[in-house]
């Protein structure tokens, strides 16, 4: 899904929450006002938060309770 596509479906300020965010452009590129993104590679995670420091971004499997736990944390979205 394009960004431009995600920006028209998701207004500027709503809290987001995404699942294989990978580098974190797409999340950003909708402004969130929370924006928390999951994502399996720490390596990608890593340039996500690099370039991305007011989101945040957590390492593990969308089906780890533990991870689930987490992203509650951050949560309602």
């Amino acid at each position: 899904m394009d960004e431009e596509y995600l920006r028209f479906l998701l207004p500027k300020g709503l809290r987001v929450l995404a699942l294989g965010c990978g580098t974190g452009r797409k999340l950003a590129s909708v402004e969130p006002s929370v924006g928390v993104g999951v994502d399996l590679s720490q390596k990608k995670l890593s340039v996500a938060a690099e370039n991305y420091p007011k989101l945040v971004f957590i390492e593990g499997d969308i089906e780890d309770p533990e991870v689930l736990g987490r992203v509650a944390l951050e949560g309602p979205f």
